[in-house]
Parts: structure tokens; sequence; C-alpha cells
């Protein structure tokens, strides 16, 4: 998946493509993300948040890849 090219390698330090969305993407480790349930980052990373540099990857991988 393309998590790296915005969250970083580690996702707690986004990449500069990261800092420079709006809003910023968050760090993965953070209370915002680390809050939500499965079933809600599957939804995210499936459709993506409209609206901001989130893209959805249902188009490009497939329910079971993204779960994983």
């Amino acid at each position: 998946m393309g998590c790296v090219t915005c969250h970083g390698q580690d996702g707690h330090k986004p990449t500069p493509i990261g800092k420079a969305m709006y809003p910023r993407v968050l760090d993965l480790g953070s209370p915002e993300v680390q809050e939500m349930s499965d079933r809600e980052l599957f939804w995210v990373i499936r459709n993506g948040i409209r609206l901001s540099g989130m893209p959805g990857f249902a188009k490009v991988e497939s329910d079971e890849q993204i779960w994983t």
C-alpha cells in the first residue's frame, strides 16, 4: 500500500509530501488514529477521506489486503 508515501516509513514521521498536505497527515500513533476501531480504519483506507489528500485504495487493493 502507499501509506509510506505520506505517513513515512514508520508511520510516525510524515514525509515532506505529508507535511505539505492540508489537512496534514496524522501520525499513525496519534490518539486520533489509535482511538479508531479496526472497522473504522478499514473504511478510511478503503474509501479515503473526502476533501483531503487521503486516497481510497479500494480500486488498487482487495478488501483482504486492506484488512491485513
